[in-house]
């Protein structure tokens, strides 16, 4: 992994990004059921929360097989919320 800095930077912008495309998918479509989408919301911020915790975690044990881990449950739980996001849709 290149830095733990630039990892909670892309899980950040990963997160906002996701939650921008929810907002922006509730002002588009008056029709969308608010609570599903503000479920996803709160979702994806314990998400946030859980990888930050995570990362803190693999910093503590240091080794290379704990950083692979981490991208690994990163790119798995982004995968997840926007499927999520797309079956909102």
């Amino acid at each position: 992994m290149a830095s733990i800095k630039a990892f909670k930077k892309d899980v950040n912008n990963a997160i906002g990004m996701l939650i921008d495309a929810i907002y922006y998918l509730e002002l588009s479509n008056p029709k969308l059921d608010l609570k599903k989408s503000e479920a996803l919301i709160d979702e994806a911020l314990e998400v946030f929360d859980g990888l930050i915790a995570e990362v803190h975690e693999a910093k503590r044990e240091g080794s290379k097989a704990a950083y692979q881990a981490l991208k690994a449950n990163y790119t798995k739980k982004i995968g997840g919320l926007e499927a999520k996001l797309q079956k909102l849709a």
